[in-house]
């Protein structure tokens, strides 16, 4: 009789459980699954498929890159994020609360999102495609400006961003901030590295992008 009480109370146990998951589960689903940081998820530049490859004061930068099935951990964003495409492909990204979508991110494409510590997104992806992704994403730590003396924003909302490709001189710009650098003509995974200097820089080797951040509320 005893066994069984504990049988008994073990499976109702469970199912407490199971009913508290599912609440949680619908909680998140209507909330977009934004929560407070959590320790539950490595931040985004913490997951092993997004490299850090520069941080200051102002921002992270980093470099995504996936192959045809690979799938991230959940991770979790808490701070504004920018991404170029380097090389596009189609994703799959699912949040906890089972929330999946299916998106096709063509190369050069630009977005961003704005998130807080306060209001966190949490997701993986999935490289659904037959080749592979790699992005280039600025995570904003506070606003910073762009190089300066440029004009014509490829991308200008929260973040800006200037395609400074093999420009044609150099004399007016007044390099105040870091510049990232993509090389160009890669057969796969392009090297990215960022730069506050020109020294030594071989222009045309390189897609050259400059970004800034401002907050807008």
């Amino acid at each position: 009789m005893m066994i069984f009480d504990i049988l008994k109370n073990c499976f109702f146990s469970l199912v407490l459980l199971f009913l508290c998951e599912c609440l949680i589960a619908q909680t998140n689903s209507q909330n977009g699954h934004r929560t407070q940081t959590t320790t539950k998820y490595p931040l985004v530049y913490q997951e092993s498929f997004h490299q850090m490859i520069y941080e200051d004061s102002s921002m992270r930068v980093l470099d995504v890159f996936a192959s045809a099935g690979d799938t991230t951990l959940f991770h979790q964003h808490c701070n504004p994020i920018l991404y170029i495409a380097i090389h596009g492909e189609e994703i799959g990204l699912l949040q906890p609360n089972g929330s999946w979508k299916h998106v096709s991110l063509p190369t050069d494409w630009i977005g961003h999102n704005i998130y807080s510590s306060d209001s966190c997104f949490v997701h993986k992806f999935t490289v659904c495609g037959e080749t592979y992704l790699q992005i280039l994403a600025v995570e904003a730590k506070q606003e910073f400006e762009p190089v300066q003396g440029l004009d014509k924003a490829k991308y200008d909302e929260n973040f800006v961003v200037f395609d400074w490709s093999n420009p044609d001189t150099t004399e007016n710009i007044h390099l105040n901030s870091s510049i990232l650098l993509v090389e160009k003509n890669c057969e796969r995974k392009c090297q990215v590295s960022v730069r506050n200097s020109l020294e030594n820089v071989v222009l045309e080797n390189f897609n050259i992008y400059s970004v800034g951040y401002k907050n807008s509320h």
